[in-house]
């Protein structure tokens, strides 16, 4: 009787959360990524079951493989084996969780530039919108979103 009760329970919380099944609540290993996106800067808050949202973005924690979500216009979406990065703000945002080889789509307002930046601040990418690309993140400390001249 009681694990029909938590069942019932479990169904309903995530039918009001907008998902159709307790499944989709959190994916294996999706929730051990999102507490490492918390982890890895202050201010974060989980919004959805794999989404944390940041002052100006969001980091969406995938599985390896997983279908990219498309970039959303006026965004700036940074892909890496395990996350989507999706800023909305224009502003100087340092990198946490850029490792690997990955891809970028600037689909900020036409002609809107986003710099990908090392850790003395020098230039790694620049990316003028729309463009899109590939990039090893390794050396890539902070992205400035359409850095004011």
């Amino acid at each position: 009787m009681a694990r029909k009760l938590v069942a019932s329970l479990l169904t309903t919380a995530c039918l009001l959360a907008g998902l159709t099944t307790p499944a989709e609540a959190v994916a294996p290993g999706i929730q051990a990524e999102v507490n490492a996106i918390l982890a890895d800067g202050p201010g974060g808050r989980q919004i959805s079951p794999d989404t944390v949202q940041y002052d100006g973005y969001t980091v969406t924690a995938r599985t390896v493989g997983a279908k990219l979500a498309a970039c959303r216009y006026g965004h700036l979406c940074v892909y890496t084996p395990s996350r989507t990065f999706d800023y909305y703000q224009c502003d100087i945002y340092p990198v946490t969780g850029y490792t690997g080889n990955g891809s970028y789509v600037n689909n900020q307002t036409s002609g809107t530039m986003t710099t990908f930046l090392r850790s003395n601040y020098s230039i790694y990418i620049a990316s003028i919108a729309y463009s899109s690309g590939n990039a090893n993140w390794d050396p890539v400390y902070y992205v400035n979103v359409c850095p004011r001249s």
